[in-house]
């Protein structure tokens, strides 16, 4: 298995298929990503504490 992959390795880098990525190929990628981070933040927290008070007012229900 090791082999094959070494030979598959060789193939790509004879064949220039990696030869044209560079650290600018995925400067739209991390771009999309900061950009959708604070929604995903907001969404998340705000998640976090609708389940807490869920939990929260469902025990005051019990416990009463």
């Amino acid at each position: 298995m090791h082999g094959m992959i070494s030979v598959m390795a060789e193939t790509a880098s004879a064949s220039g298929i990696f030869s044209s990525i560079s650290a600018d190929t995925f400067n739209p990628i991390i771009e999309e990503i900061k950009s959708v981070m604070p929604a995903l933040l907001v969404v998340t927290v705000t998640l976090g504490g609708i389940r807490k008070a869920w939990l929260w007012l469902r025990s005051a229900i019990r416990g009463a």
